[in-house]
């Protein structure tokens, strides 16, 4: 591949010597954490340590916003996720209600399940 100025421009370039002085050990500190992460957290739990040390620099921290999608059911995934801060919620689409049983004894009366999935059915309304 190249990369090509598509109009005249300015570029900054740091080099390896400048990396080293510079960025090298907060990047040996990240790599660090994600590491002993992995191992509290009991992510690849056999994996060695040394393992691990080779394994986190192909991760990439990614921050998300509230309300992103992050994954659809059915979508092709090529990534695993690894939640290291902060919750997500897994929503799925209301499930039809089976028709009424005719040997209940209060009809009339919601069950917990019904308000369980009328809440589901609200929440899901409300993420769309």
């Amino acid at each position: 591949w190249e990369a090509v100025g598509a109009e005249r421009s300015v570029v900054l370039l740091l080099g390896a010597e400048d990396y080293a002085a510079t960025l090298k050990r907060r990047q040996k500190e990240l790599h660090a954490e994600a590491v002993e992460f992995l191992q509290t957290r009991g992510v690849c739990p056999q994996a060695t340590p040394f393992q691990l040390q080779r394994f986190v620099p192909s991760l990439r921290q990614r921050r998300v916003k509230r309300g992103t999608v992050l994954l659809r059911a059915g979508d092709f995934q090529r990534s695993v996720f690894i939640l290291r801060e902060g919750s997500c919620t897994l929503l799925s689409p209301p499930q039809e209600k089976p028709p009424p049983d005719d040997n209940e004894e209060n009809p009339e009366e919601e069950d917990e399940e019904e308000v369980l999935a009328k809440m589901e059915q609200k929440e899901w309304e409300d993420q769309r």
